[in-house]
């Protein structure tokens, strides 16, 4: 499944060499980037698509379902790290304070 993908990628950018504004290119190798867990790339490609033509529906559709998956995963971490330096960080000074 994901040789699929990479030729996807493959194929929309030998597309967009000959037409960099190419909108089907560029949505097209953002959804096989997606696929391929390369959000960063498929923000980008979608972002040009959407400059290119703000009317393309698809496009709209699939940058609003990438951005929120960068900002869940973004938040995800975020609560992570908040949660591992706040009760892991405090326990360990509690127990060195109750050794002394």
């Amino acid at each position: 499944q994901q040789a699929k993908y990479k030729q996807c990628v493959k194929i929309a950018s030998a597309t967009l060499r000959i037409d960099p504004t190419n909108i089907k290119g560029l949505y097209r190798r953002a959804c096989a980037q997606r696929k391929l867990g390369n959000h960063k790339e498929a923000k980008r490609d979608l972002k040009d698509a959407y400059q290119a033509d703000p009317s393309n529906v698809a496009v709209r559709k699939e940058l609003r379902a990438v951005m929120k998956y960068m900002e869940d995963m973004q938040n995800r971490e975020k609560n992570g790290m908040k949660k591992a330096f706040t009760f892991g960080l405090y326990e360990d000074k509690v127990e060195a304070e109750k050794q002394k």
